[in-house]
C-alpha cells in the first residue's frame, strides 16, 4: 500500500510499529484489548494517524485464504 508522502507522515518509516495489529480475535475483552492497544499506539504516534487519515495512491495488497 502506498500514499502520498507529506509532512504529516515525516518520520513514520522510523517508528518503532510494525506490526499491522490486524486480530482475529472473536468479539469480546480479547478483541477489546487489541482495539484498545491500536487507540494507543495511535495516540503515541502522530504519524500513524495521519496514516490512518491518507488516502491510498497505489495498492498491492492482495488477501489470501491461510489454511
Amino acid at each position: 500500500m502506498r500514499c502520498d508522502d507529506g509532512p504529516d507522515l515525516t518520520g513514520i518509516d522510523a517508528l518503532p510499529e510494525q506490526d499491522t495489529g490486524f486480530s482475529f480475535a472473536p468479539v469480546g475483552p480479547h478483541r477489546h484489548a487489541a482495539v484498545a492497544e491500536v487507540r494507543s499506539d495511535l495516540k503515541q504516534h502522530p504519524q500513524l494517524r495521519a496514516e490512518w487519515r491518507t488516502k491510498l495512491v497505489d495498492s498491492d495488497l492482495t488477501i489470501d485464504r491461510a489454511d
